[in-house]
């Protein structure tokens, strides 16, 4: 789904969604190849999506030019904030049962 909405708005970049969340629970690598996961994050951040958190549930991406005319998106992404050095916008994030920690931490 995410690799024909890319297709489809490589033309008409201000089709793409403000925010995409999907799951990364390791399915489509399964199905399809190992890695395939981290492919289509790659491929929307090619596109101008920016990683803001992953986990081994969920992964959140927001349109970096969305989130530059959109406080809501910033102040939604200037939430998440790292369990051990308490940072903000330290993206991205990773998170799940033991916590949420920047990419420094």
């Amino acid at each position: 789904i995410l690799r024909s909405m890319l297709a489809y708005c490589k033309n008409k970049p201000q089709e793409l969604p403000e925010l995409t969340q999907f799951e990364t629970r390791g399915h489509c690598d399964s199905c399809e190849k190992r890695g395939a996961e981290f492919d289509i994050i790659s491929s929307l951040e090619a596109a101008g999506y920016e990683l803001v958190a992953y986990s081994h549930s969920d992964s959140h991406l927001v349109y970096g030019p969305a989130l530059e005319r959109e406080q809501r998106l910033r102040s939604w992404v200037d939430g998440w904030v790292c369990d051990t050095c308490e940072g903000r916008g330290r993206l991205p994030y990773v998170w799940g049962k033991c916590g949420t920690y920047c990419k420094s931490c």
